[in-house]
């Protein structure tokens, strides 16, 4: 038993146990963050589960951030923006509790200038007061390994110059479900492979998707809607890599873009669901044009054209349609959907094309324009007979 105790004495002196400290940034010193005196108590050590705690009564900048792991960041009162800047643009504050930011009061977190503040952990954590962004025109970095979720809170990557933001996948993700994510700078955000965005907005009120560069592999997915039609914004002018509507939810029939509009995505365009009973997504009441790489629908309803107006879907791949209804034309205009098909297509025993227009001047054109040979196999599930005028093949 004796040298059962001596071992464990033993291996307490020679192992170095990391214990969670909170400091309390005081500035006495100087703005310097590896300054020890700066903090209270003084930060002599660092280690990885540290808490970092700032009064933020008044504006705090805080200059040589190191190249650094701690716990988290948290305003322990007021609401005045801490801003962390680091002397070099490889060094990195790595955030790895669970928690990684707290807000006791709705103050403001930011990197500066260098600065890349990244969230470490791949654990889900939501956001639901405070700000957590970028400081304008400094050239501080975001970069989120996690499931970031805004609920109440801000996320504001919307600055100009270097800086900017990197959602990593396969981990890294960010869902807006309510508060304030700002970025009107396609530039500003990076969605890496794999990485996902989700848009819960309830759609009771106008809605934005973020302005971001989309690499392949990442996916943007609408999955709100569950407590209005106003169909989010900002599709037009960006490239996709993939795009899903996804909202079991959803409360109405959507019209999705306005006249004039074009999206171009770069993968996969995905309906997956649009609501119970008849509930639609219409792709615009005027003229507009989706480019896809390839076209995949599991279920629910989508309609082309809801007006007088062209509207043009153009896949260049493979068209699938697994489940729900694909519908060319709906309402009494006699508007057009042009349907331009590139490469394989297939339909399965629960899918069904239709078009509900009871104009009679109302067309639906299924154009098969592959430079190869396409394979067209449509024999399963349901080709219904259009309400109103007619169906071109």
């Amino acid at each position: 038993m004796r040298n059962n105790w001596l071992f464990v004495i033993i291996f307490l002196l020679v192992t170095k146990i990391s214990v969670a400290q909170s400091y309390i940034w005081n500035g006495a010193v100087s703005t310097d963050f590896q300054v020890a005196a700066n903090w209270t108590p003084a930060r002599t050590a660092v280690t990885i589960t540290d808490t970092l705690l700032f009064n933020a009564v008044l504006p705090i900048n805080i200059i040589n951030v190191a190249n650094q792991t701690i716990g988290a960041l948290r305003i322990a009162s007021g609401t005045n923006t801490v801003t962390l800047s680091s002397n070099l643009p490889t060094n990195t504050l790595i955030l790895n509790n669970t928690v990684p930011l707290i807000f006791t009061t709705a103050g403001r977190i930011e990197a500066g200038d260098f600065l890349t503040i990244q969230l470490g952990v791949a654990s889900s954590f939501t956001i639901t007061s405070g700000v957590f962004g970028i400081a304008p025109g400094r050239g501080g970095k975001l970069r989120i390994n996690g499931a970031l979720t805004i609920a109440g809170g801000t996320l504001d990557i919307d600055v100009p110059g270097t800086g900017g933001a990197v959602i990593n996948g396969p981990a890294g993700s960010i869902t807006y479900n309510s508060g304030t994510f700002l970025c009107n700078r396609a530039a500003s955000i990076i969605w890496a492979a794999n990485s996902n965005y989700y848009h819960g907005i309830n759609g009771s009120a106008p809605s934005m998707i973020p302005a971001a560069t989309w690499q392949a592999g990442s996916t943007c997915s609408i999955t709100g809607m569950g407590s209005g039609t106003f169909a989010p914004t900002g599709f037009a002018n960006i490239n996709f890599s993939n795009l899903t509507w996804n909202c079991p939810a959803q409360s109405g029939t959507v019209n999705l873009l306005p006249a004039g509009s074009l999206i171009n995505i770069n993968g996969t365009f995905t309906i997956a669901a649009t609501g119970v009973s008849n509930r639609e997504l219409r792709l615009s009441t005027g003229k507009t044009t989706v480019r896809t790489a390839s076209y995949l629908q599991t279920g629910g309803i989508l309609t082309l054209e809801a007006g007088a107006d062209t509207a043009t879907l153009t896949v260049a791949g493979d068209f699938s349609h697994t489940g729900g209804v694909f519908n060319g034309v709906a309402g009494a205009a006699a508007g057009t959907a042009l349907i331009d098909l590139r490469g394989n297509v297939s339909r399965g025993a629960n899918a069904t094309w239709q078009s509900s227009g009871t104009n009679i001047a109302a067309q639906v054109i299924y154009q098969f324009s592959g430079t190869g040979v396409q394979s067209v196999n449509v024999a399963q599930g349901t080709w219904s007979a259009p309400v109103g005028g007619g169906q071109v093949y």
